[in-house]
């Protein structure tokens, strides 16, 4: 019994040491990939925080409007706007500053559509050849159908 556990511990340990045998090159590069796809979801999670903010303020602006006295002219507080900008000007603010964030949160897949369409052109093309191949294997039975069609066409008064 003692042989068999002494067997099956050897046979763990020579299992165990084979399997976490990596290579440091390996390791380096699996390093960087994590650091570099770390250092993309911070980038992502900066631009949700911020997008997140100007919702959240875009959404206390409308309650604003919304609210009853939003058709009655009020004095405003010292300090709570930032500027003495008029509702034209401010909607015309946040709609460049929507437009800007739009345009920043679509940058990087800007190219993605092109990128995948050109793997449509290869694919397209073998169907294509696969097609005209078919339609070549096929093209002599068809004429002398054809051709037998038109003689008895012919022999008919």
């Amino acid at each position: 019994m003692t042989r068999r556990i002494a067997g099956l511990t050897l046979a763990t340990l020579v299992f165990s040491l084979g399997a976490c045998d990596r290579s440091k090159a390996q390791l380096e590069q699996t390093l960087q990939q994590v650091q570099q796809i770390s250092s993309e979801k911070d980038s992502l999670l900066k631009d949700v925080m911020e997008t997140s903010q100007f919702i959240a303020e875009v959404n206390s602006e409308l309650a604003k409007v919304r609210s009853r006295t939003a058709g009655r002219p009020v004095q405003g507080r010292p300090g709570e706007m930032e500027s003495n900008l008029t509702p034209t000007q401010q909607r015309e603010a946040i709609k460049a500053r929507v437009t800007e964030l739009t345009a920043r949160a679509l940058e990087p897949f800007r190219g993605e559509g092109l990128h995948l369409a050109m793997y449509l052109i290869p694919a397209l093309g073998s169907i294509l050849a696969l097609v005209l191949f078919a339609g070549s294997r096929t093209l002599p039975r068809d004429a002398e159908s054809l051709q037998r069609w038109m003689r008895g066409q012919a022999a008919v008064p």
